[in-house]
C-alpha cells in the first residue's frame, strides 16, 4: 500500500467516513506520486 493510500485510510477512519464517502472522495491526480484511480478508492467500490 503507497503512502498516500494509508493517508486516505488513516484520515477516512479519523472522519468517520464509509466506503461509499471514501468511493465518492476527489483525490488529486500526480503521475509521479499515485495511479489514475486510487486502490483504496477500487477497494471501497468492491465493498459497496
Amino acid at each position: 500500500m503507497s503512502q498516500n493510500s494509508k493517508l486516505v485510510v488513516i484520515g477516512g477512519d479519523a472522519a468517520g467516513m464509509t466506503a461509499r464517502n471514501i468511493m465518492d472522495l476527489d483525490l488529486s491526480y500526480a503521475p509521479p506520486f499515485s495511479p489514475v484511480w486510487d486502490p483504496v478508492q477500487i477497494a471501497a467500490r468492491k465493498l459497496v
